[in-house]
């Protein structure tokens, strides 16, 4: 797991996004946005909340809650 608290450039990102298995974009004012489309971009899955995000289709390109319950997303893994 990788907790990114700062901006990175454009190739870390891709590489980060790709390599990843899941990305979380969980942020208050922005819950999905750049994060979430840029992860899609490269092939990899971004997870999101119930913020209704109209890029985000549950099992195609996004694991996306209903809840706020951590069970709903180990359950959407998998886990």
């Amino acid at each position: 797991m990788v907790s990114l608290r700062s901006p990175l450039d454009s190739d870390s990102c891709r590489v980060l996004f790709h390599g990843s298995a899941a990305v979380l974009a969980n942020r208050g004012r922005e819950p999905f946005g750049l994060v979430g489309l840029e992860t899609m971009a490269v092939d990899g899955v971004a997870c999101t909340g119930c913020s209704g995000e109209d890029s985000a289709v549950p099992g195609r390109n996004a694991l996306v809650l209903e809840t706020n319950d951590l069970q709903e997303f180990l359950r959407l893994c998998g886990a």
